[in-house]
């Protein structure tokens, strides 16, 4: 069966800094094509220290199937790929309790930073040493 994607991104790359934003609830086929489109866009990060925002503000869930790819994929790949940081701005606090454990585990690879807005994220991008221009 062919399922249909649920869920959207945008990536952009700005300095060291790859920028991702994600909306909508989300199924495991939006986790495969953003890790297909991920890809190609942090290859030319791969030669130096990178981090990658989430701006996940208007995300609204995901199936257990979506969070597993997530947590096992998509971050995985970048952790592989020479992602040094991630900062993310959940969009409630019932996001960052949904996610508590993963970035727990995630923050035991990489430094990791919940942040309340876009703007203070990347204020600690670059205080992690991350050219974000």
């Amino acid at each position: 069966m062919h399922l249909n994607q649920h869920g959207s991104f945008a990536l952009q790359v700005h300095g060291d800094v790859l920028l991702c934003h994600i909306q909508g609830d989300w199924n495991d086929v939006a986790v495969r094509n953003l890790r297909r489109e991920a890809a190609q866009a942090w290859q030319p990060l791969r030669q130096r220290r990178w981090g990658l925002l989430l701006d996940a503000q208007a995300w609204g869930a995901a199936t257990p199937e979506a969070r597993h790819d997530w947590e096992h994929g998509f971050e995985g790949d970048a952790l592989d790929a020479g992602m040094a940081c991630m900062a993310a701005v959940l969009p409630s606090n019932f996001h960052r309790q949904m996610v508590r454990d993963h970035t727990a585990r995630l923050a035991a690879r990489c430094a990791y930073q919940p942040s309340p807005d876009l703007a203070a994220a990347w204020a600690w991008l670059a205080a992690q040493g991350l050219r974000i221009g």
